[in-house]
């Protein structure tokens, strides 16, 4: 009997060992398609987050994996942070998450794609990094990386930068007060961006930069108060739609050569010192539908009209827009808008303006 009893033993223990492994395999096995992240804590100070694995945001980029997220709690962070693998970098945990740049180079740089950047407090950058390139708030190098929920303000240089990235999405930003430029997007692999539902405010130049920048979506920004509201150069097949563009101290929306295609759709450009929309050589091909000229201040002459100039551009489709200062003869039926090519004044016509002003917010 004994020995039966110890018999059953063996194998019940023989059969635990050979499970149990087997079940925790089970429990820390990857499923397919999931990937696991590490999460790392970062507070300045330890106040907020007591016992944090770093005190500043580098040291956790530098020991964190791709795909891991760190979350940077309340408290002020004096670097030049450079993110070089897919990371998720959420500020904002119990407070204000800040990075002060010092006045010299890029706050955040982003090298790496798929990259996340939210819930910061952006300030002070450099303000110049090379020709015609100026350091940023944010500057970007690479795509499909996500900017939101942040406040870039008052750096020496523009507030985000992205050179050759493509399918990034900004969005819900206050972007005010810096030196240059709030967003500027350059060269020609820059398309595909979303810029959406972001503050663009009292920046030194303009609100929005595009050169070279085709197929980009702009659309439901609050843009105030810049040099220009939007300035597009070479660029083309962009959608600017639904944005408020206004108190600008030269033009609402600057075109100048070859930029072709764009759709102009459901904006409200209003206040401007000088035309709300003025196109400059070769600017051909675009259309201009459904938006409210509203206030801006362009003296009338023989060349412009108060809310439109236009320069050596043709072909461009002008359908029922509203514009504040219409009186026709006969209703709905045409606005006269006077350009020049050369120096000899050109009209073009509205088809069928609106005759009451489009409401806003638009639906």
């Amino acid at each position: 009997m004994k020995k039966i009893l110890v018999v059953i033993g063996i194998v019940v223990l023989f059969v635990a060992a050979s499970v149990i492994p087997s079940v925790i395999s089970v429990k820390t096995q990857r499923l397919p398609g999931v990937v696991m992240q590490n999460i790392w804590y970062v507070d300045d100070d330890g106040m907020d987050y007591p016992n944090p694995d770093f005190n500043n945001i580098q040291d956790a980029i530098n020991a964190s994996s791709a795909n891991d997220e760190i979350r940077v709690y309340k408290g002020n962070y004096p670097e030049n942070v450079v993110v070089n693998k897919k990371l998720d970098l959420i500020g904002g945990w119990n407070g204000t998450s800040t990075i002060d740049g010092g006045g010299s180079g890029n706050v955040v740089k982003i090298t790496a794609p798929s990259v996340k950047i939210e819930n910061f407090t952006i300030v002070n950058s450099g303000n110049y990094e090379g020709v015609s390139v100026f350091d940023a708030g944010v500057h970007v190098l690479s795509s499909l990386n996500t900017i939101t929920g942040n406040n870039i303000s008052d750096n020496n240089g523009d507030g985000i930068y992205l050179y050759n990235a493509a399918g990034n999405e900004i969005s819900g930003n206050v972007i005010t007060n810096n030196a240059y430029v709030g967003i500027d997007l350059f060269s020609i692999i820059s398309g595909g961006n979303t810029v959406s539902e972001n503050t663009i405010q009292d920046n030194g130049i303009d609100g929005i930069y595009m050169l070279r920048g085709h197929g980009n979506f702009i659309q439901k920004n609050n843009i105030i108060g810049n040099k220009n509201g939007i300035h597009l150069r070479r660029s083309r097949f962009n959608l600017i739609e639904k944005n408020y563009i206004a108190d600008s101290s030269e033009y609402g929306l600057y075109f100048e050569l070859f930029c072709l295609a764009n759709s102009i759709t459901g904006n409200n450009i209003t206040g401007n010192t000088d035309q709300g929309i003025f196109l400059k050589f070769q600017c051909d091909f675009n259309t201009i539908f459904m938006n409210n000229f509203i206030g801006n201040d362009g003296t009338k002459s023989i060349f412009y009209t108060p809310h439109v100039g236009f320069i050596s551009c043709f072909l461009n489709a002008w359908r029922e827009n509203y514009w504040d200062d219409y009186a026709p003869i006969i209703p709905n039926w045409w606005y006269l808008i006077w350009g020049r090519w050369g120096f000899i004044p050109w009209p073009n016509f509205d088809l069928y303006p609106s005759p009451n002003p489009y409401p806003w917010p638009p639906t």
